[in-house]
This record gives structure tokens, C-alpha cells and sequence, in this order.
């Protein structure tokens, strides 16, 4: 018979994808592995985006503008709470964190078996050379520190792989979502009458690409109008041209009113993990306009679903906006709904996790081993039969 299994989920920062990627994991994580045995490391400036069931522990740590600071206490609580007990699996997020606790973990030499998850490997960046080969050199190292990499792109474990960091560590579980959209709230949108309505999701920074977007719109002029939904985590925006309105960061019930409102999402990064704003978009019926980079190529099937441009090219995407009629519009949305009900559920996802994370848990290890929440005193305490 299969046991519970206790996960301790520990993220820098959460804002984005890595939001959208834990609300849908834990809640089929609390329901597979059972109350008390699902413990979350977040900052406490973001904790309001991850809302989580009940028998779910949450840990803030203090965050303010320094990530080094921030990563340094993120994996300060999470060495706290491995030491105190230590859970089947520590699944860590993101590459600053990674870098961190990874080796502070090995130093611990717990019993907790280490899977890491880059969300898009740092060396993606925009890095001189020797950066990159210091970044991919450091990945290299790392792997030792852990017992599987979670990729959520064939393309992120094929460039780890030409990076030289061990394919063996490596495992692609591509992201989902719940087949179930939620319930939009009823927003009026401003559209101006005989403009292309496009949408922009995601982080105001280099690597989302919205200063491209900007540049075509500039060009587009009266022909489209977009809206900017989305935040700066250490960045500004900068001036909007006149055929864009910013609408700020939002829930996902109201960011679901302009999915059901717009008519194509842009998405013109420059490089890219697997990105969730993708699988919402066709999930709502949108074809997407995006870069060729990254694990886009593997969610946007040229012409069918959408339609792939090169990376900084403000000039092919308002080509592309201007190839789309309303008709072609309408059977591309079509295809690229029906495509991620078949290729890119929540459910799918959880379960190649779970199955990642009993191949990974050391054996022989004690039956009753797992996690247990004393939530009235917010403290963890052993569970009822482990040794202690």
C-alpha cells in the first residue's frame, strides 16, 4: 500500500508562473498525500497570491528588493524546518534559490531527497560568454547536490544536457493547468471599435519582451490596441504608447474576463521555460503570437494554433497581426482549446511529479514517516509513531 509522502515546496519568489504552477500542485498534492504533509516556503510580500487549502503549512519569510538577501532567507527557514524534521522531498523553485539550498542541504546530510525545478535555467539570460560558461559550470556542480531536475521543457533538458549537467538528474514534466477556467468577473473592457484587441500577460522585464510589443504597437497605430496585464518585480514599464492601457496585476478570476475579452495574445519573449500565461490563453480559446525560443515551440504549432515570429523582431510580430483575419482568428482559437485539453492538465502534471517523488525518496526509510502540523500553535511536531 502506498504511503503519504511529505513535500516541503520552497520559492525565492512567486509572483508569475511559479504562482499559477503551486496553487494547482498543491491542492492535488494535499488531496493525494493527506492533510499536514504539504509544507510551503514563500515571501510574505507575495504570500496574498498563493491561496491554499486547508492542512497546507505556510512559512513567510521577510523580502524586501535584495534577492541575495531574500534567497538567503528563504533558505534559512527551509534549513529550519529540515533539520526540525525532515520531510520526504524538498522541492525547490527557481535558480537563486536552488543555488542556495542546494548546497546547504548537502552540508545538512538530511534524509530529504532534493528535486529542483529551474522554471528556465539562469544561463537562458542574457549573459556575456563567460558568464554563461560560470552559470552552466555552477548547474554542472549542482546536480550533485540533488536527486532529480524537474525541466518543464523538452528545450530545457536538451540545453542541460549541451550544457553538460547529468542527464540521468534530468526529468521533463511539462507545466498544466485545471481543465475547469475560472469564473470571470464581470469587467466592461474599452475596447476602441475596428482595433486588433491583443493581450500582454507577464513580468514587465527583458526577458517578457514588452518593449517589443511596444515597438509594434508604435507601428500599428490605430489598427490594434492592447492591453498590459501584469507587474515589475525590479523593473519599470515605461512610457505606453498611445494604442495600450496598463491594467495592472490581477486574480485569476478577473484576468479571466480579458482572456474571454481579447483576440490574440502576444507573448514576444526572448527566451522562455515553459510559460503557464500560454496553456491559460489556449486553455481560453486564444491563439497566440509568440518568439521562437525556448519551450513556446512546443505549446504553439505554427499556423495551427498560432503563430511563431523570431525574438526581438517588433516588425514580423505587426506582420503577423496584420495576417490574422477573424475568421482564421476563430478556428485558431478553436485549435489551440482543444489542444491543451489534450495535451496539458494539472492532473497529468501532479501525477508524473508524484511518481518522480517515490522514485526518488531513499529506501529503506520508516513506514510512518511524514509531516504533521500543530496549526493552532503553527508549529511542526513529529507524527504519531516516528521515532524521536
Amino acid at each position: 500500500m502506498r504511503r503519504n509522502i511529505s513535500v516541503l515546496h520552497v520559492a525565492e519568489v512567486i509572483k508569475g508562473g511559479i504562482c499559477t504552477h503551486l496553487r494547482d500542485l498543491i491542492e492535488l498534492q494535499r488531496q493525494s498525500f493527506g492533510a499536514g504533509c504539504i509544507t510551503v516556503v514563500i515571501p510574505a510580500s507575495q504570500a496574498a497570491e498563493l491561496p491554499l487549502p486547508a492542512g497546507v503549512k505556510v512559512v513567510n519569510f521577510q523580502d524586501g528588493s535584495n534577492r541575495i538577501l531574500n534567497v538567503g532567507r528563504a533558505a534559512a527557514a527551509a534549513y529550519r524546518l529540515v533539520r526540525m524534521q525532515p520531510p520526504d522531498i524538498v522541492h525547490i523553485h527557481s535558480t537563486f534559490a536552488g543555488a542556495v539550498l542546494r548546497p546547504l542541504l548537502a552540508l545538512l546530510r538530511s534524509d530529504a531527497a532534493v528535486v529542483f525545478c529551474p522554471h528556465g535555467w539562469a544561463f537562458f539570460r542574457d549573459l556575456s560568454p563567460l558568464g554563461k560558461l560560470l552559470v552552466q559550470g555552477f548547474e554542472r556542480l549542482s546536480a550533485h547536490w540533488c536527486e532529480a531536475i524537474v525541466c518543464v521543457s523538452r528545450h530545457e533538458r536538451l540545453s542541460a544536457v549541451q550544457a553538460g549537467i547529468p542527464s540521468e538528474k534530468l526529468v521533463v514534466v511539462q507545466n498544466g493547468l485545471p481543465r475547469q477556467r475560472p469564473e470571470a468577473e464581470p469587467l466592461i473592457l474599452d475596447w476602441p471599435p475596428d482595433a486588433r484587441r491583443l493581450l500582454f500577460v507577464g513580468r514587465f522585464d527583458r526577458q517578457k519582451g514588452v518593449d517589443v510589443l511596444f515597438e509594434a504597437l508604435r507601428q500599428l497605430g490605430d489598427d490594434a490596441f492592447a492591453y498590459i496585464v501584469g507587474d515589475s518585480l525590479h523593473t519599470t514599464l515605461g512610457a505606453l504608447p498611445p494604442n495600450a492601457r496598463y491594467a495592472g496585476w490581477m486574480t485569476p478570476s478577473a484576468l479571466e474576463s480579458y482572456y474571454r475579452s481579447a483576440e490574440v495574445i502576444v507573448m514576444p519573449s526572448r527566451w522562455e521555460g515553459f510559460p503557464l500565461v500560454a496553456l491559460e490563453a489556449m486553455r481560453a480559446g486564444l491563439p497566440i503570437i509568440a518568439s521562437n525560443v525556448g519551450g513556446l515551440p512546443e505549446i504553439v504549432e505554427d499556423g495551427e494554433t498560432g503563430i511563431l515570429i523570431p525574438p526581438n523582431d517588433a516588425s514580423a510580430l505587426v506582420n503577423s497581426i496584420r495576417s490574422l483575419a477573424p475568421e482564421r482568428l476563430k478556428q485558431m482559437g478553436l485549435s489551440a482549446a482543444e489542444r491543451f485539453s489534450r495535451s496539458w492538465t494539472s492532473e497529468a502534471a501532479h501525477r508524473s511529479l508524484s511518481e518522480l517523488y517515490r522514485r526518488t525518496i531513499p529506501t529503506p526509510r520508516p513506514a510512518a514517516m511524514s509531516w504533521h502540523t500543530d496549526f493552532g500553535t503553527n508549529r511542526l511536531s513529529p507524527f504519531a509513531g516516528r521515532p524521536h
